[in-house]
């Protein structure tokens, strides 16, 4: 973690998103999300590559080592594949059908 992020934990709240706060570069994590048991244990901050906004993440370490790990920008809501396994992805491109969806004929 950069020496300039502060870590802060949010005793107040009851919800389980940890967020992070740009203008005061300051990681808020609530109790709740700490108490969610043992599978959320390691953090990741991203920097989102549409709006720029950073946000911070509690993920399952294992699913970042042997699995896949999509988190949500905490900003623009745009979804992120941060880790991903190539045994467990595999993307499938769609063309466009030759037909025309709008003849009766699929009606």
């Amino acid at each position: 973690m950069h020496a300039d992020v502060k870590l802060e934990v949010d005793k107040g709240s009851t919800a389980k998103e940890v967020t992070y706060d740009e203008a005061s570069k300051t990681i808020k994590i609530p109790l709740a999300a700490m108490n969610d048991g043992q599978r959320r244990t390691k953090m990741v901050m991203f920097t989102c590559n549409k709006c720029g906004g950073r946000s911070a993440r509690l993920i399952n370490p294992v699913a970042w080592e042997k699995g896949a790990v999509f988190c949500q920008c905490q900003h623009c809501g745009v979804w992120h594949t941060l880790r991903a396994a190539k045994h467990i992805i595999e993307e499938v491109r769609y063309n466009e059908p030759e037909w025309d969806l709008n003849d009766p004929q699929w009606d």
